[in-house]
Formats: C-alpha cells, structure tokens, sequence
C-alpha cells in the first residue's frame, strides 16, 4: 500500500504543472511522501523516492518521447529519478521531528543539481516552476525559484506536523509563514508571477 502512496505523491507533484497546473497540491504530494518516508529503512526510503521520482518524471517529461523517441525519455526519467534519491538519506523520523527542517534545503539543493548536472542540467520539473499561480509566487522575485521551492517544501513540513498533532514545530513552521505572509502579498502585488 506504501507504495501506491508513492505512485500517488509522484503523480500530484505532477499535476502541479502544466497541462493539469493544480498548483495547490504540490505542497499536498511532498506531504505524502514525507509521511511515507517516516521510520522506514533507508533501503525502504530509496525504493519510495525512487517511485515518486518515476511517478513524477515519467508524464512531466513525457513531450520530449516526441522528439527523440521514448528510449532518451525513459532514459532521462530515470536519470531525474536517480539525482533525488539522496533525499533518501535523511532518516525521517516522529522521535526526531528535527529532521524535517532539513527537507527544504536538500531538495531544493537537489533541484538546483538537476539543473546543472550532467551535460549543463535540466531543470525542467523544479516544484518553483508549478507555482506561477499561487499566493506566494511573490517571493521568487527576491530569491528566485530556489525560494519559492524552499517555500513549498517549508508548507509540506508544517502540514506533516499538523498532520502528526506536533504542535511545537507545527506552530513555530506556520508562525515562520505567517510572518512572511505581508511579504509573500506584497510581493504578489508589486510583481506578480515575476520568476
């Protein structure tokens, strides 16, 4: 069963971009797949991560089978899948809830790896790029779309502490936003989708 919850985080990263553009549930997918990742065996995690990454890139880059053929797409899947597997690493845990904290700055790290490695990157399917339509795309014209990632996966922490009833993190993550909130409006009104 974990692993259709894999398959469904992948696919509601996914469906934050185009065509489906439901920018809302990428937030909701990382979500997911933090819950699934929590108190398992790292040979366990890379099996998920792997899964979320195929569920992910396999119909986010599947335009590029017509250009040259679905070898070269199977191929850049799983060369996508294979540069997030280090999230992996990070033993999440409920006895060590600490660890969440450090999701946003490893996947957005992992992003910006993809984007430059191999041959000069491709960061097509960076979660920033699924968010030209939300509240806070805002921020992205003071940090870029490694902000605006960091953002996201900031939300997916604070919603899996609330999930977990953790009111201590859950409270200081969403106070974290809230105090950014003014910014994230402002910003949404000065430059909107300026990324």
């Amino acid at each position: 069963m974990v692993n259709v919850f894999a398959l469904l985080s992948g696919f509601l990263s996914f469906a934050a971009f185009a065509p489906l553009s439901l920018w809302w549930v990428a937030p909701i997918s990382l979500t997911i797949l933090l819950m699934i990742l929590q108190d398992r065996s790292i040979l366990i995690r890379a099996r998920l991560t792997s899964l979320y990454g195929l569920a992910f890139f396999a119909p986010l880059l599947f335009w590029s089978n017509t250009y040259v053929g679905n070898l070269p797409w199977l191929i850049l899947t799983a060369l996508q899948t294979f540069l997030i597997l280090p999230l992996a690493l990070l033993p999440f845990s409920r006895s060590k809830p600490e660890l969440y904290f450090y999701f946003p700055s490893l996947f957005t790290a992992l992003e910006a790896l993809r984007s430059r490695f191999p041959f000069g990157g491709f960061g097509w399917g960076r979660i920033a790029f699924s968010q030209a339509d939300s509240l806070y795309a805002g921020i992205a014209r003071w940090g870029g779309a490694p902000s605006l990632t960091f953002l996201v996966c900031t939300i997916s922490v604070a919603l899996i502490f609330l999930s977990q009833s953790n009111w201590r993190f859950s409270g200081f993550t969403f106070t974290f936003l809230a105090l950014l909130t003014p910014f994230f409006l402002n910003s949404a009104i000065v430059a909107p989708r300026n990324f």
